[in-house]
């Protein structure tokens, strides 16, 4: 019998290759619009929230803020995000999709919910159910203080 250890390991292992294959697929249907995954994933953040500053973006999505600038402004210069003053602060202003960048985001998600319908077919409900509680409750100790202390612990550690 497979130790839980063990599949935990496959199941992450899995979860990387999926991670691969869809930003792998994804990256072909999206250059009809002219971005690519990371540009996508920024247009996604953004047609879910309020107007927000570029480091509250890469702060919620636990990525860097230069990253977050490089994207930023490569969806800038095909006019899908734009800026706004922030009255909070004079130099760090707000971003959100351009009029262009909505319908783009909207022609993208139409294409996407398209994919998703096929891909509900192929499991019943409880499994999809089962599978997205699964890597929610994953996700939730990925982001918890006790995984965080474990990752300062060991960093540095020969093992």
């Amino acid at each position: 019998m497979t130790s839980k250890t063990e599949t935990t390991q496959t199941l992450i292992w899995r979860i990387r290759r999926l991670f691969q294959l869809l930003s792998t697929q994804s990256n072909l249907l999206l250059s009809e619009h002219g971005i690519n995954v990371s540009q996508r994933a920024i247009m996604e953040f953004l047609s879910r929230s309020v107007p927000q500053t570029l480091s509250d973006l890469a702060r919620e999505h636990h990525v860097s803020r230069q990253h977050i600038q490089q994207t930023f402004n490569e969806l800038q210069a095909k006019k899908l995000v734009k800026t706004l003053e922030n009255p909070k602060h004079k130099r760090s202003f707000l971003v959100c999709l351009s009029p262009a960048g909505e319908t783009v985001f909207h022609k993208i998600q139409t294409q996407e919910r398209l994919l998703y319908k096929q891909i509900a077919q192929q499991f019943n409900s409880d499994q999809l159910e089962q599978s997205s509680n699964t890597l929610d409750q994953l996700q939730t100790y990925l982001q918890s203080p006790a995984w965080n202390n474990l990752l300062n612990n060991i960093q540095g550690k020969s093992l």
